[in-house]
């Protein structure tokens, strides 16, 4: 278990804490009129839940502690702290804002991605839309679609109208090149 001299342990720990707070307040809500308060889960608890366990995995990989993680592995835990975070009971949408990426667990995130894909495995739109023979309207949407995963650029980059500069995985752009076989209809 992370200890409060890890350099992430006072980001995940407010994270999970304000996470507690929520449940434990929208809990309540739910069950006005049941006798007796509801529990509270201390730190220990919130750090062993899911949610405390995929937060520390993703600080082991930020601080290369561990160097053997899948980058696809990693992917889905960001995506699934976003989830947890985000997402409201009973959808699978979410909108992520644009600021928390500068909070302490948005640029954990950001950074263990950044660590297991290294500046090589990543592209700007604007580069990916040069390999395809497209226009970064065309990646945009294909990112829209889900057709190629985006993940904010860890470094901050320049950033665009929308917010931080998005980064796409260039297997993906070469997997969607290799399906267009000379023709835009797999990214336009």
């Amino acid at each position: 278990m992370i200890t409060p001299d890890h350099p992430w342990y006072d980001a995940i720990r407010e994270t999970l804490g304000r996470v507690g707070f929520y449940t434990a307040q929208r809990l309540e809500q739910l069950c006005r009129g049941a006798s007796g308060s509801l529990p509270r889960m201390g730190d220990d608890e919130l750090l062993n839940s899911d949610l405390g366990l995929t937060l520390q995995d993703l600080a082991a990989v930020a601080e290369g502690e561990d160097r053997s993680a899948d980058p696809g592995e990693v992917h889905d835990q960001v995506q699934s702290v976003c989830e947890a975070l985000f997402a409201r009971p009973g959808t699978a949408a979410y909108d992520i804002p644009p600021d928390w990426w500068a909070t302490g667990v948005g640029r954990l995130c950001r950074l263990a991605l950044a660590v297991v894909t290294g500046g090589e495995d990543l592209m700007t739109i604007a580069e990916a839309a040069a390999e395809l023979g497209v226009t970064t309207q065309a990646v945009s949407g294909a990112i829209s679609r889900g057709d190629l995963r985006a993940v904010t650029d860890p470094e901050g980059g320049q950033r665009n109208q929308y917010g931080a500069r998005r980064l796409v995985f260039r297997d993906e752009v070469e997997r969607l090149r290799q399906e267009r076989g000379g023709g835009a209809s797999a990214v336009d």
